[in-house]
């Protein structure tokens, strides 16, 4: 978990959009204690705090193209990202890391807004185009990693990880949006984009935007009737959980890859009983878990009070 913060604004200052980035970027420490840093260039002030994942010595950010072009701040983990090194290595991209921000860097810089369905993995991140003086944001298709945004008349655009963190920017006045109230009461949520702000918009899953000129263009690269359907269905129920198994493995495996420790969050539910049981599977070792726990037992994700405490996976049960 990392923490992303920008402001846009031909309007504003270097010194001020510095300041608004530098209060954004505080109020997300605890998204990423390990590291961080700003960039301005032209008309963007770009910063982030970074929870270090793959290569903790480097992958500092904001982090920028050899050539001085794009600039890129990225939260989430791509887990595909040594596959797509090697290709990019080949394709000639002079890497000074192992870290996937890098990888990512390279990725946009070759390929564009087409680099996102390559992408494997979770993420939130904007990349500023020194020479074309324009903002890419990009979300990934399931929306795990968040990305909120104001925009006002001018093109003056500011953008976060955290509701919390555009609000502390102090660069505009946050109102509650009576809409949003409305929706929160009938749904007990207010639905994306809108937030309970008016003017504070959240970047929905599998969305990407370009702002050029003042002018912010929203676009979906992906949604669920764009996934693929050749693959055969399974004909038996025995097919059905082999080929669950499969991937479930599959993606276990993407998602302990890291340089740092790797570890599970216990709810005492079915799900995190399999996934961690996968984990110790796959790895071959005794993980450190965690848990929620209240005075009132009752409301505790206490996995020796769970049913599943002593779910079995393939023979290895959870720690």
């Amino acid at each position: 978990m990392c923490g992303i913060a920008g402001f846009i604004s031909a309007q504003d200052t270097p010194d001020a959009r510095s300041t608004a980035v530098g209060r954004m970027c505080t109020s997300m420490l605890h998204r990423g204690p390990d590291d961080g840093g700003m960039e301005t260039v032209g008309d963007a002030t770009l910063g982030m705090r970074r929870l270090a994942i793959f290569d903790p010595t480097h992958g500092h950010q904001p982090m920028v193209t050899p050539d001085g072009r794009h600039i890129l701040i990225f939260n989430g983990a791509i887990y595909n990202f040594r596959v797509l090194r090697d290709e990019l290595a080949v394709a000639g991209y002079p890497f000074r890391t192992n870290c996937d921000t890098e990888v990512l860097l390279a990725a946009y810089a070759r390929w564009g807004e087409q680099c996102l369905p390559r992408l494997q993995g979770m993420f939130a991140f904007a990349v500023w185009d020194a020479h074309e003086r324009t903002l890419f944001l990009a979300r990934d298709p399931f929306g795990i990693k968040p990305l909120y945004y104001h925009q006002e008349i001018g093109g003056r655009l500011l953008f976060a990880s955290e509701l919390n963190a555009l609000l502390t920017s102090g660069a505009f006045n946050a109102e509650i949006d009576p809409q949003a109230v409305a929706d929160y009461l009938a749904w007990f949520a207010v639905p994306a984009p809108r937030t309970i702000y008016r003017g504070v918009r959240s970047l929905r899953p599998g969305e990407c935007a370009t702002l050029r000129d003042g002018h912010l263009v929203i676009r979906s690269y992906w949604n669920f009737g764009s996934m693929r359907h050749d693959q055969a269905v399974c004909a038996t129920p025995e097919d059905f959980t082999a080929e669950l198994r499969r991937r479930l493995e599959a993606t276990i495996r993407a998602h302990v890859v890291a340089d740092v420790p790797v570890g599970a969050f216990l709810s005492g539910g079915l799900d995190s009983a399999i996934v961690t049981g996968l984990m110790t599977r796959l790895t071959g070792t005794r993980l450190k878990t965690f848990s929620i726990g209240f005075a009132e037992a009752g409301y505790s994700e206490d996995w020796l009070q769970s049913p599943f405490s002593r779910l079995s996976v393939a023979g290895t049960h959870p720690p």
